[in-house]
């Protein structure tokens, strides 16, 4: 199985072909954006670094290194493109964090819960005046009620 790679969906290509289509995903984003894979006899396997070529005459500036969070090497995927662009300073419409979504999801139904209280309030001004009154339907427990006193009333006799 030298040589072959197995992809998050489970699918065994060659390695060298996800490296070019990765490669050229770096440079669609960025032109001067190069992929550079390493072969490392310490990870007992090849290691991905990004760095920003400047030219002939200057040294490469270094991008970033495809490891996870302890320092282990991660194999090679489109996830590595993504990464880059999530943190290249000149991408205008980056994507936001989690935490940014979040604040912003809040922000907006904290707006629109402020903006229905308010429409509330004003609809109901009059009456939390007291400018204006609705008199309540009687129900019919009250009618009958009125009825058993009216009945238990003496009559007059002149009426």
């Amino acid at each position: 199985m030298s040589g072959l790679t197995l992809t998050d969906g489970g699918l065994l290509v060659p390695e060298g072909s996800l490296e070019a289509s990765v490669s050229r995903a770096l440079q669609q984003h960025d032109r001067d954006l190069r992929l550079v894979p390493q072969d490392s006899a310490r990870f007992g396997r090849r290691v991905y670094r990004v760095i920003r070529s400047n030219g002939p005459d200057r040294p490469p500036d270094f991008v970033c290194w495809w490891a996870d969070e302890y320092g282990a090497p991660l194999p090679l995927s489109f996830s590595l493109v993504d990464y880059v662009q999530l943190h290249d300073r000149n991408t205008v419409g980056r994507p936001k964090d989690a935490d940014e979504l979040d604040r912003e999801f809040r922000a907006q139904k904290r707006k629109d819960y402020l903006r229905d209280a308010e429409a509330i309030v004003h609809d109901h001004a009059d009456r939390v005046d007291g400018k204006k009154q609705q008199v309540l339907p009687r129900s019919r427990s009250l009618y009958l009620a009125r009825q058993r006193a009216r009945a238990k009333q003496p009559k007059e006799f002149w009426s």
